[in-house]
């Protein structure tokens, strides 16, 4: 018997078909070492048990152990789980048996089991795994040293279809707790939940990566304690797949930093196997898939592919780890696809090594100690099949690779040669055909080319019968590559080369050169240091020097060099883009240049200045804030090293001690200011007088916090003067302050609860949000906020939930209304929801709301009154509360005896759960507006909503523009009939409500105008846009308040994007001046927007005014002198999940 010693790896460059232990059939396959003995035994699973066959080291066998399950398995991990050195089992029984279970067996050491205990799973805890997926994972999530048990699964969480992971912690002795469920934040209804686990944001504590089949991954952390926090979740690259079949996880360039790798496929269609790599950063975040494909997977023809297990081993021997997954082929054969690693997170071309039957298990160990890794493969195409297991031993073997001439980005002018080299790599000589396919031309000597059918396309192919021996290599294969064209970045020409065959189970493809025409993919720019949107040219640095990174914003392979003309400025180069800046000694001021050009042609330069006897000074915050009552708040000051430092105030209620700003109390009545200077530069104070007197109200009628939920209070200063607000949340039934967590942006400020109230003074342009969130674990918090305020204030609240990345605003309310309507629409599987607030300046403690449902026609469906006691809030599914509108549509209308008294909004999802927020329209509302965009075709629908809230008829006519103010021709659809018109005028009955869909071709350019609503008093609407590859709706508000200016908030941080609408509702051209400012009310960039009679634009905030990009602030749009024009913003956050921003009008 053989002792298993351990032998040097050597490659596994091919693989043979070994002797199998006899009469083996499982439908999953793990290799350990169960009995102890330090050789790797086969661990598998039948219809009647577990299945032990112990390894003799030499790749022979002995009889196998069995051991009786109770419930048929799907699958089982093996771990020590009491902590006693034996190896211990806990088997998984899945939805494919008519018992979901997860049974314990503790080992005795021989190769047998003992039964522990058993975990009977409830139907919404229940795994949902694809083959080849293991659906358990385990770590020791408390951190009392023994595994705890995560089984993926999917439920119900507030409502809302989830997919979770359930934990099981471990009591010790092989016994398990209570199960408690985390929702990981991948795609609910997908059709696997794929989990691993690993300390990913290396806190020392295991956490959980999820991805599911559809593509969302996730990553919940652990605290250690066996809780886990709300998900952070990404989008998986797909590529040209549609599913997501398997998830590992591994340290692929050893940077102590985990990262995670995906199987994915298109099931069921010509397919498109692939890997994808996911590069950990230490903090929980993975940077973009790198997706990885077989090379010669379609030599097969166009069969369903569908990779299984994911497995990391060394299969070349060179002590790097190379990734190993199965594919399910088709039913006579399966394939085992192995990616050989280079150790720094990147994959060679794929190895193909064709089985016998279906591959969907893979395991890999040196069964037969000679050095070279084997692999087990089991090969069920379902849960509850069972397979003979296929034993593959490591050999010997040719192993093909391509060799060509320019590597890399080449930058081309003219046509250019390329060379295809064909060299055997392995340990034996070829033994067969070689085959090229070399994706261009068909002619080079020595080959025999032609065209050859591939699943009914036609691509050319040539092949060589000669012998090549180890080392060797074939005469080159020319291939020319013709002058790209010149001017179009987007241009991109490549070649890929594939070469199989040969006795080879290694194959090549690559691409042999990135082509980049010259002067058009090389847009070299400098960053922008400075906050004005004008390319910095000239940069300040201290007299201590030092080393400052430089960006040229330009594609990565573009070649470039630089040079400096001063022996103490070192020039930065491609492959360390830093210059270095000596420290300066002269005591005088110096400057020098860094002259930088490329062979594309393009030429700059950077001026260095370097101060000599002058100190540079920086303060921070770059401005304060103190409530009336005064207060003390840290500031930080830096100065060079031997450079003075004494901070200075100019008022006599500002005092500075250590590192801390104090503010007296302020009793003067009025709002205050000062300033801090620290050699020189200062920055200022401003307090606030006390909020008693007379400040406006405004309500935002619901916000969410918890169980996925987040919410951003965001607060706009839309004046050019200094001005207050406090903000207030309440609980839901009474007029009660709620505390909820809140951070503020850009201050050294959070709370974990807070309830009456935030107060902040605010400088001319000034915004400020305040963010509220929670673990997803908890609760979910609901209620309404409220904001006092100076004239000139604006606020809105915008929720989120966070496992699809969907969020909706709330604006503030403020109009003195006695009533609110709302249109609703609850057919077509769309659920409408419903918020109201009674503000907290309610006079009456005890409001009356009275609640009317009519159909469109204004018809009463349903009626209620409801009490409302001042601050209270309420919120509900609308056919929940009122079952007589589940599947109709019309309006539901709330008012109150006096003005003022509430506030309302509607909250519409659709089946995608893709939710927007429905505008109310009230009784005041003067029926003349313009709504600032629409957008038509191309995957693009609009409907415009009209509702009349009077007891009256009303005629109301709707004219819309094209963007060059010239009348939009488009298909107006009403209850059914379509007219192509420019125009519609309609008479809405007595509280009725107009709904006007107008969609086109999504083959057809997309048409985008305006739009102008001409009625009377009562009378208002909004536009809801539709993108359908998304299934995403934006709400459009009317604009009727024909102000001097319009200001909205924007964030262009984090990936996020701002749009931007203007249209012009006036008869002449208008010129419109823009201003945009940052977070604490500092000018960023001014321009203007140019508009023809009736015109309208639409533009990304960054790529008009570039100073936006990267940060926060506000824009402020001016009506021109005897104009009226209306204003738009559109949020577009990194999950695609747009939605509109609220505009403001200063007094």
């Amino acid at each position: 018997m053989a002792t298993g010693m351990a032998v040097a790896p050597k490659p596994s460059y091919g693989f043979t078909a070994a002797a199998e232990p006899a009469n083996i059939f499982s439908r999953y396959t793990v290799l350990s070492d169960i009995n102890g003995d330090g050789i790797i035994d086969i661990v598998s699973v039948d219809n009647a048990g577990i299945l032990v066959t112990p390894g003799n080291g030499d790749g022979t066998y002995q009889p196998p152990i069995r051991t009786t399950l109770t419930d048929p398995a799907n699958a089982f991990v093996v771990a020590d789980l009491d902590g006693d050195g034996r190896k211990d089992l806990i088997v998984y029984s899945g939805p494919a048996f008519s018992v979901q279970s997860l049974t314990v067996f503790l080992g005795l050491g021989n190769g047998g089991f003992r039964v522990s205990g058993k975990i009977t799973l409830p139907a919404s805890a229940s795994s949902r795994n694809l083959a080849g997926a293991d659906p358990i994972a385990l770590a020791d999530f408390d951190g009392n040293g023994l595994p705890d048990i995560a089984l993926n699964g999917s439920g119900i969480s507030n409502g809302i279809a989830v997919d979770k992971v359930s934990v099981w912690l471990n009591q010790g002795g092989g016994t398990f707790g209570t199960p408690v469920t985390f929702p990981t934040g991948t795609n609910p209804g997908s059709s696997a939940s794929l989990i691993v686990v690993g300390d990913f944001n290396n806190d020392g504590n295991p956490d959980i990566a999820s991805a599911s089949s559809l593509g969302r991954m996730a990553v919940i952390f652990g605290d250690g304690k066996g809780a886990f926090g709300a998900p952070l979740t990404f989008t998986a690259n797909l590529g040209n797949a549609v599913q997501l079949t398997n998830l590992a996880v591994s340290d692929l360039n050893g940077d102590g930093k985990l990262d995670l790798v995906t199987a994915q496929t298109w099931i069921g269609v010509p397919a498109d196997a692939s890997v994808g790599v996911y590069m950990g950063h230490g903090d929980g975040t993975f940077a973009s898939g790198v997706l990885y494909r077989p090379s010669v997977i379609d030599v097969y023809g166009l069969v369903t592919v569908y990779p299984g297990t994911l497995q990391f081993a060394d299969l070349t021997g060179d002590g790097i780890l190379d990734l190993v997954a199965s594919n399910y082929r088709v039913s006579s054969f399966g394939e085992v696809i192995v990616y050989p690693g280079n150790g720094d997170g990147t994959f060679e071309p794929a190895s193909i090594y064709q089985t016998t039957s279906q591959a969907n298990f893979v395991a890999a160990a040196d069964l037969n100690s000679d050095g070279r890794m084997d692999l087990v493969v089991t090969s069920p195409s379902t849960s509850g099949q069972l397979s003979a297991i296929q034993v593959l031993n490591g050999s010997s073997g040719p192993y093909l690779r391509l060799v060509i001439s320019n590597n890399g980005p080449v930058y081309l002018d003219e046509d250019t040669l390329f060379s295809v080299n064909v060299v055997n790599l392995g340990d034996a000589p070829t033994n067969g055909t070689v085959v090229l396919r070399p994706g261009s031309q068909v002619s080079a000597a020595g080959w025999n080319c032609g065209f050859v059918d591939v699943g009914g396309n036609y691509a050319p192919q040539c092949s060589r019968d000669e012998i090549l021996a180890p080392g060797a290599s074939y005469p080159p294969f020319p291939v020319t590559v013709t002058k790209p064209t010149r001017g179009s970045p987007s241009y991109d020409a490549s070649l890929y080369e594939a070469v199989w065959g040969g006795g080879s189970a290694r194959s090549d493809r690559r691409s042999a050169a990135k082509v980049i025409p010259l002067n058009s993919r090389c847009p070299f720019v400098f960053s922008n240091g400075n906050t004005d949107g004008i390319i910095q040219k000239q940069t300040t640095v201290s007299r201590l020097g030092g080393s400052f990174f430089l960006t040229l914003g330009l594609d990565s392979g573009c070649p470039w060099s630089a040079s400096s003309d001063a022996a103490w400025l070192t020039a930065p180069t491609p492959a360390t883009p830093q210059y270095i800046v000596a420290p300066n000694s002269t005591g005088v001021k110096r400057t020098a240049t860094l002259r930088f050009s490329s062979i594309t042609g393009w030429s700059d330069a950077l001026t260095i200045v370097q101060s000599g006897d002058q100190c540079l000074y920086s303060i921070a915050p770059s401005g304060f804030t103190f409530s009336s009552q005064g207060g003390e708040t840290a500031y930080y000051a830096n100065v060079e090293s031997g450079c003075p430092i004494q901070l200075t105030v100019n008022v006599p209620w500002l005092t500075v001690t250590g590192t801390a700003v104090r503010a007296a109390a302020n009793t003067t009545g009025s709002m205050r200011q000062g300033t801090i200077s620290v050699g020189n530069v200062s920055t200022s104070v401003f307090q606030a007088a006390s909020l008693q007197g007379p400040a406006q109200s405004g309500s935002m009628a619901h916000f969410a916090v918890g169980g996925g939920w987040e919410t951003t209070f965001q607060i706009v200063n839309a004046s050019s003067n200094v001005k207050r607000a406090s903000l207030s949340t309440f609980r839901n039934s009474v007029f009660e302050g709620l505390g909820v967590p809140a951070y503020v942006d850009d201050e050294n400020f959070y709370t974990s609860t807070f309830s009456y109230a935030i107060n902040r003074v605010l400088p001319a342009h000034a915004t400020v949000g305040i963010h509220s969130a929670a673990a997803g674990s908890a609760l979910p918090t609901v209620g309404s906020a409220n904001l006092q305020f100076d004239p000139g204030v604006g606020a809105f609240a915008r929720f989120r939930y966070v496992p699809n990345g969907q969020e909706a605003m709330v604006p503030m309310e403020t109009r003195a209304a006695k009533s609110f309507t709302l249109g609703f629409d609850n057919t077509n599987g769309i659920t409408t929801g419903i918020a109201i607030s009674a503000q907290s300046y309610n006079t009456d403690p005890s409001g009356t709301v009275a609640v009317t449902i009519r159909d469109d026609a204004g018809n009463v469906i349903d009626s209620a009154s409801v009490s409302m006691q001042a601050g209270a809030h309420d919120s509900y599914l609308l056919s929940d509360r009122f079952p007589k509108t589940a599947g109709k549509a019309g309006t539901i209308q709330f008012a109150t005896a006096a003005a003022g008294q509430i506030s309302v909004i509607g909250l519409r999802s659709p089946p995608s759960l893709r939710f927007s927020t429905i505008p109310p329209v009230s009784e005041i509302d003067p029926g003349n507006g313009t709504i600032s965009q629409l957008a038509v075709g191309g995957g693009w629908s609009t409907t415009v909503e009209v509702i009349n809230t009077t007891a009256a008829p009303a005629p109301a006519q709707l004219t819309f523009a094209a963007s060059d103010g010239t009348p939009l021709i488009l298909p107006l659809s009403v209850s059914g009939t379509t007219t192509n018109s420019s125009q519609l005028q309609q008479t809405l009955p007595p509280n009725g409500r107009l709904v006007v869909n107008i969609s086109g071709s999504d083959s057809a350019a997309v048409q985008i105008g305006s739009a102008h609503l001409t009625s009377g008093i009562g009378v208002s609407g909004f536009v809801r846009y539709s993108y359908a590859p998304l299934g995403q709706d934006a709400i459009v508000p009317l604009e009727t308040r024909q102000a001097a200016s319009y200001v909205f908030a924007f964030d262009n941080t984090e990936g996020a994007g701002t749009g931007v609408a203007v249209a012009n509702s006036g008869s002449t051209a208008v010129t419109i001046p823009v201003t945009a400012y940052d977070a604490s009310g500092i000018p960023l960039a001014t321009t203007t927007v140019a508009l023809p009679a009736h015109g309208q634009t639409a533009f990304m905030l960054g790529d008009r005014i570039r100073a936006t990009l990267d940060t926060r602030g506000s824009v402020q749009f001016t009506t021109p002198a005897g104009g009226t024009i209306s204003v738009l913003g559109l949020r577009y956050p990194g999950s695609g999940a747009f939605t509109t921003i609220p505009v403001m009008t200063p007094p």
